[in-house]
Formats: C-alpha cells, sequence, structure tokens
C-alpha cells in the first residue's frame, strides 16, 4: 500500500480534498483524494517507479513506496 500525504507549504498544516493521482508504470493514473489528515491512500499500488499528481501537477518523480509526503 502506497499513502500520499498531503500539507500546506505555508502552513504546515494536512491539505483536505485534494485530487492526487499515482502512477506506477503501464498501469495508468489512480485517482484518491486527500482526508481531513490530508492522507490519500492507494491499497492496490505496489512500490515502485512512479509519479505523482497533486490537483493536476506533478509533484514527484522517482522511486515511491510506504508512505510520501507531499508539500504544495
Amino acid at each position: 500500500m502506497i499513502t500520499i500525504q498531503v500539507f500546506s507549504q505555508a502552513t504546515g498544516n494536512p491539505v483536505k480534498g485534494s485530487k492526487v493521482g499515482v502512477s506506477v508504470g503501464w498501469s495508468g493514473v489512480n485517482h484518491e483524494y486527500t482526508d481531513s489528515s490530508g492522507e490519500a491512500n492507494f491499497a492496490t499500488i505496489s512500490p515502485g517507479d512512479a509519479e505523482v499528481y497533486v490537483d493536476g501537477k506533478t509533484v514527484f518523480k522517482g522511486r515511491l513506496e510506504g508512505r510520501k509526503l507531499i508539500y504544495i
């Protein structure tokens, strides 16, 4: 399972309601929305090289596994 947690760079607070996309290999993009803790959980995605998007903008490219903190 992969968890992306999104925080506001300005305040340091979790961001609720952001659309997070994760693309791993040729599997396409999986989307989830962040909860009140700023977390978006992807139960069906295995660790690997990935691209992460928040609200349509690329915020990370590289090896993705476990939990990834993103500041926007």
